[in-house]
């Protein structure tokens, strides 16, 4: 066993999540309740928000030791929140007033639930058929803690968009209907390093596991790191192992090639 890993950090989707078959690699799951019994920390680590995450039911699956949620805008450790970045009511009225102007779909996440801005249109539609969820209800912002605002449209918009959205939030197209729009200081990257000084571990105890562009911010915050073979091509060259992709449970060969299980 590798004694100098002692927490793991895991994307979701692509990773955990297979979108082809609308499921879960339980291969995967297993091998990190392994990695727990033998006194490895796991923290999944995603982009959506909080009820986004419990709309899948993986926590019905895995019992993970810890929650990052919205690239670091909230983070859990067991059931308790030990870090918030809020974006400022301001921004979030800002980018509210842009995009329902021209009439497109803001999800906006709070602590514990996430709401349409508007009733959701065609992108939406297409959006969630990506996902295979169902869209959240619609409610007016009325100056709640939001942790994550998530837009909906087709590339064409951007241009128009960049220009009108605050400076102080990062606009990221992950999606050809999604955009997440994000507090410049939130990045999965940055999460990773609140929760090892949290836990008193350095950058040599952490392995990380994705396969998107912004599990790049993941790698650079580990040691060890592991980009699924069905990752892009940018991440693959970013990570210091390529593992099989997750039709042939990559997270799993993940966990054996580093010796951790």
């Amino acid at each position: 066993m590798n004694s100098d890993i002692k927490i793991i950090f895991v994307d979701i989707d692509w990773t955990l999540l297979d979108h082809c078959i609308h499921d879960f690699d339980y291969k995967s799951i297993e091998g990190l309740k392994k990695a727990q019994e033998n006194g490895v920390l796991v923290y999944l680590n995603t982009a959506r928000p909080f009820e986004s995450v419990n709309q899948i039911e993986i926590l019905k699956k895995f019992t993970p030791d810890g929650l990052i949620v919205t690239n670091g805008g909230l983070i859990f450790s067991n059931d308790i929140v030990i870090m918030k970045n809020i974006i400022p009511a301001e921004y979030v009225s800002k980018v509210l007033e842009v995009c329902n102007k021209k009439k497109l779909e803001v999800e906006y996440g709070t602590i514990k639930d996430r709401y349409f801005s508007v009733p959701s249109n065609k992108y939406v539609t297409k959006y969630f058929q990506t996902f295979n969820e169902k869209p959240c209800p619609v409610k007016r912002y009325e100056n709640e803690e939001v942790t994550s605002l998530l837009l909906m449209c087709p590339k064409r918009f951007d241009k128009r968009l960049l220009k009108r959205i605050p400076k102080e939030l990062d606009y990221f197209r992950f999606h050809p209907y999604g955009v997440d729009i994000r507090f410049v200081r939130n990045d999965k990257g940055k999460a990773i390093d609140f929760v090892l000084k949290y836990h008193n571990f350095s950058y040599d105890n952490a392995l990380s596991i994705g396969d998107d562009m912004q599990d790049i911010f993941m790698f650079e915050n580990c040691k060890y790191s592991a980009a699924m073979g069905n990752g892009l091509e940018a991440v693959k060259k970013a990570a210091s192992y390529v593992a099989k992709p997750i039709s042939e449970n990559g997270v799993l060969d993940t966990l054996k090639h580093f010796e951790i299980i």
